[in-house]
């Protein structure tokens, strides 16, 4: 199923760091507050979080936040394996820093 993500990025230049957030099971990737707009709890934070020289992904599961899917299905090892798909979307990006 496809997985709706937000990415926020740091200005400037260079290869950033980047924390990957997962909800818990009954939110999405905006967190608690208001929804869909990103000012949620999430959205706010990945703001300073920026301020701090960090890039963040955070992704909703499957079935939330406008991921497909049922939500019905979720186990801890589809949540698994869709924090995987992001790692490896994330890797992919020319602004993020691999290296760990």
């Amino acid at each position: 199923h496809k997985i709706a993500g937000t990415l926020t990025v740091p200005t400037g230049n260079g290869k950033f760091p980047v924390i990957l957030m997962l909800h818990g099971m009954s939110g999405n990737r905006h967190g608690p507050g208001i929804r869909g707009d990103g000012r949620g709890l999430f959205g706010r934070t990945v703001q300073i979080f920026a301020a701090a020289g960090i890039a963040s992904l955070r992704i909703s599961t499957g079935g939330r936040g406008g991921s497909s899917g049922d939500f019905r299905d979720m186990t801890l090892q589809r949540r698994v394996s869709e924090a995987r798909a992001a790692l490896g979307w994330l890797i992919e990006q020319q602004k993020i820093d691999t290296v760990v």
